[in-house]
């Protein structure tokens, strides 16, 4: 239909006329005509169509037979409106047309975001994957160590006679690797239990020196010398969760 627009638009100018006006009245909206729900659009579309052209488009809409729906979208898709005999700029007009440009790009836009949020998830998903192969590696290698040392004590204390000496400091390792097990496995079940935000804490006042000298004693073998330059602090605060702290850091250290 504006393609046929702009052929008699032509045709007319080829005749000579240079001043041209189409008059119109949409009564047909209300026929229930097939695709007259898009008529804003398409009165859009016509009034851009005109856009440059010698040629006014006079469109009469009478209120009595129209909804009020109707006449908003029809100021939304008329450029000009003649208001008390006098034509004037429609500040309105452009809406329909831009608002049918959205809807158009509605679907692929909704379409954009879904891939979006689903490349977001994926680079996610494979990131968390990564982190927890590289936790289950460092894992595995701190719980092998003292295992490892575990199987060998239990071993010589098998094969020793109980009074033996060399019994007597195996069992102490066997004690100490299996303890280094423990306080690992602990380690995990409270990565879950913060993950799961099930994770308790105790309140109590607690002697940070003497956590520490307690600490570094279960931890060092008898050989090791050591010396501890604290004094007594009192905090509050949860005094096992503390020592785990204290513990993991001297472990640490000493590998490290």
């Amino acid at each position: 239909m504006i393609a046929l627009w702009h052929e008699l638009i032509d045709a007319a100018g080829a005749e000579g006329y240079t001043n041209l006006r189409v008059a119109g009245c949409p009564t047909w909206i209300n026929d229930g005509v097939p695709g007259a729900e898009r008529w804003a659009e398409y009165e859009a579309q016509v009034s851009e169509c005109f856009r440059g052209r010698r040629l006014i488009k006079l469109c009469q809409y009478d209120r009595r037979l129209f909804s009020p729906t109707v006449l908003l979208d029809v100021l939304r898709s008329h450029p000009f409106a003649v208001v008390q005999g006098a034509v004037r700029a429609n500040p309105f007009a452009g809406m329909a047309s831009a608002r049918a440009e959205r809807d158009r790009r509605k679907p692929d836009q909704d379409l954009e975001d879904a891939l979006t949020r689903e490349r977001a998830a994926r680079v996610a998903a494979e990131a968390a994957c990564r982190r927890k192969d590289e936790f289950v590696a460092v894992f595995s290698h701190e719980l092998r160590t003292p295992l490892a040392a575990a199987v060998v004590a239990s071993a010589l204390i098998e094969r020793l006679p109980s009074n033996d000496p060399r019994a007597v400091t195996a069992r102490a390792v066997l004690g100490r690797q299996l303890e280094q097990a423990r306080r690992l496995v602990d380690d995990l079940l409270d990565i879950e239990r913060i993950n799961t935000g099930k994770i308790e804490l105790a309140r109590e006042r607690v002697d940070l020196a003497a956590l520490v000298r307690d600490s570094v004693a279960a931890i060092l073998l008898p050989t090791h010398v050591f010396e501890i330059d604290a004094r007594t602090a009192w905090v509050v605060g949860d005094a096992g969760r503390l020592r785990q702290v204290v513990e993991n850091l001297i472990t640490n250290a000493m590998k490290h």
